[in-house]
Formats: C-alpha cells, sequence, structure tokens
C-alpha cells in the first residue's frame, strides 16, 4: 500500500498561537495538549492555568467578529470567530475555517485568533475559527453536526461578511484534522444509512450527520481539506482502548460499536464526490498512528475521490516542527490555493440540491 503513496518531507518552526503567522499546524496543537485523541495508559491531565490571558487584539486591517451567534448546538447557542477585511473587499473572497484539536474534550476557536486573522492580511482569505460541543457535553455525531451547522451559516450570510460560498475551505489539526475530513466527505450527506456507505460492505448506523442547529437549506459542502494528521480508523485495537475514543462513542469501547465507529471515520463516506484532500501525519507520531492517514488515503483513492496529497513527514510527531512545520505550512496553503481561492467555478454552491 504504501508504494502508491507520496512519501516525503521536512522543515521551520511555527510561531505561536497568537501570531498571525502561525497557520494552525504545530504549536496550536502542542498548546491544546498536544490537540488529539488521550492514550489510555499515559494520561496526563492538562495543566492549570495561572493567569488569565489578555484579550486579543485584531491586527491592523481586521474587523475580527469575536462572539458571532451562528445557530443551536443542541439547546445551547453556537459561536464562531469570523476575521475579514477592515475595508470591505471588491469582490467576495474565499473562506478557510479552521477546526481545533484536543481530543474532541478540549480545546476551543479563541486559541486560534491570531490565525484566522493572518489568513486574512497574509493569506487572502476570510478566517473562521469555530467551536463544537466537546465530548463531555455530547457523544458523536454532535461534534460534526456542530461544524456542518457553521458552514450552513457562512452559506446563508455570505453577503454580510463578504463571502464567497463556492470557495470554503477546511483546515484541522489532529481531532480538528479528524472533523475536517468528516466534513469533506460527508458534503450535503443528511444523514448515514445501514449499508449504504463504501468501504467493502463495511456498514454504519442510521445517524444524523446534520442536525437541526439552524440554516437547514444551505449546503455544508466544502470544496477541500487540509487534515493534519487526524485520527480516522477506530475499528483497531488501539482505538479500543483509547479513552477519548470511548468518549466520542458515547462512553463505549470503539469495538463494542463497531456501526457506530465506522459512522464516525471520515472514510466511510469517501466517493468520487469528495473535496480535494491534503494530508499530512508524522511518522514518529506516538498519538494518532500514521498508519490512520496511510488508510484514509486509500480509501479515498479507492473510492474515486478525485485529489488526494499524502505525505507521511519523517521524524516529526503528534505536531510537526521546525523545517516540517513551515514546509507542509507552506504545501497546504498552496493546495488550498489551488482548489480554494483559484477554484473555476462552473456552478455556484449556495443550497443543498433538491
Amino acid at each position: 500500500m504504501m508504494s502508491i503513496l507520496a512519501v516525503t518531507i521536512a522543515c521551520t518552526s511555527a510561531p505561536s498561537s497568537r501570531s498571525a503567522e502561525h497557520d494552525g499546524a504545530s504549536t496550536q496543537t502542542a498548546r491544546q495538549g498536544a490537540g488529539g485523541t488521550t492514550s489510555a495508559v499515559n494520561d496526563v491531565p492538562a495543566a492549570a492555568k495561572t493567569e488569565e490571558e489578555p484579550p486579543f487584539v485584531a491586527p491592523k486591517g481586521v474587523t475580527l467578529y469575536e462572539e458571532v451567534e451562528i445557530g443551536k448546538a443542541g439547546n445551547r447557542p453556537m459561536h464562531a470567530s469570523i476575521a475579514v477585511p477592515e475595508t470591505p473587499p471588491d469582490a467576495p473572497m474565499p473562506v478557510m475555517v479552521y477546526i481545533h484539536g484536543g481530543g474532541w474534550n478540549h480545546g476551543d476557536r479563541k486559541g486560534a485568533l491570531g490565525s484566522i486573522c493572518g489568513y486574512v492580511t497574509k493569506r487572502g482569505y476570510i478566517g473562521v475559527s469555530l467551536d463544537y460541543r466537546l465530548t463531555p457535553e455530547a457523544p458523536f455525531p454532535a461534534q460534526l453536526q456542530d461544524v456542518k451547522l457553521a458552514i450552513r451559516y457562512l452559506r446563508a450570510h455570505a453577503k454580510q461578511y463578504h463571502i464567497d460560498p463556492s470557495r470554503i475551505g477546511v483546515w484541522g489539526v489532529s481531532a480538528g484534522g479528524h472533523l475536517a475530513a468528516l466534513l469533506g466527505t460527508t458534503g450535503d450527506l443528511a444523514s448515514a444509512n445501514r449499508g449504504s456507505m463504501s468501504g467493502g460492505g463495511d456498514k454504519a448506523i442510521a445517524i444524523d450527520l446534520s442536525g437541526t442547529g439552524g440554516w437547514p437549506d444551505y449546503s455544508e459542502q466544502v470544496q477541500a481539506v487540509a487534515d493534519w494528521y487526524g485520527p480516522s480508523d477506530f475499528t483497531t485495537k488501539e482505538a479500543d482502548s483509547n479513552k477519548s475514543i470511548a468518549a466520542l462513542m458515547g462512553n463505549k469501547r470503539a469495538l463494542t460499536v463497531p456501526e457506530l465507529a465506522r459512522s464516525a471515520m471520515p472514510g466511510t463516506y469517501a466517493s468520487p464526490n469528495t473535496p480535494p484532500f491534503w494530508i499530512r501525519h508524522g511518522d514518529a507520531d506516538t498519538t494518532v498512528p500514521f498508519t490512520e492517514s496511510v488508510k484514509l488515503a486509500q480509501q479515498l483513492k479507492d473510492a474515486g475521490s478525485p485529489v488526494v496529497d499524502f505525505k507521511i513527514v519523517p521524524g516529526q510527531g503528534h505536531g510537526f516542527k521546525g523545517e516540517a512545520a513551515a514546509q507542509a505550512s507552506e504545501e497546504a496553503w498552496a493546495f488550498m490555493d489551488q482548489h480554494v481561492k483559484h477554484r473555476i467555478v462552473s456552478e455556484p454552491i449556495l443550497y443543498k440540491k433538491k
């Protein structure tokens, strides 16, 4: 399997998550407790905060909406942060949506405020960072429902924020990479139905993937995905012993609920309609095995997904560093520019197709 997949890279240290230079791939992950799943053996509680961070101040040229109510998450309001040019652009702009990591059990959108402002000033995108329900509040599929809600909200309010609704990319780290990948493969699929998924006869239970948080008529499709070392295989012994995955499954071990586990795996929904995927995973990752991304890339290719840019990054763990972080970041942005910013729109995307 490995021989048919690209294997390379190496690369410079990313600045802190408060910096507009930070693109969401390295230090952001460390700040959120490695941003991934938590081992059943090596659980390490996050250090207590000793003092409150000062309020974030948006850089010159950026208007930052920090508390945008985008709809409902279950019975409570859900919020996102949106960064736009201070001077309204002459034409609608592409969007980059950042999904934070944290093992689905911690982390929040405000750790990436500097990043999404940098998307505006340095990359030419409107930047969005969103929250989703964490597993102490609700199990899967609540997390996917919340990120889909955000995409629908952006399209429903495209004129207000000068958004091009046909050019939306999504970028996720670790657990956020898992959700970004799921968002990409499920598109406007509202529910998983038993026996209807890909993967050699694997089944997924009937489950509501979209939720009822708001803006139901608008499309949830994204135009490209950047998945940084996201978990994607919940059918292994390692997944079965992982506490974070068990919490995602509603406090059930993954192998005891195999259909639910498959319903939470991005590769289950891979198809020829899947948008372009960019995947990077370090071969020294001890939190999420790189073989999970190998499997996802193969599932995408086997299902006929048209663009899969996958590389294993030598010597990198769960959170890239040094030259590897900088090179991978530039590769991700080049990919997004090609498939989002400079995408040729033959048919505008706003509403779900009937």
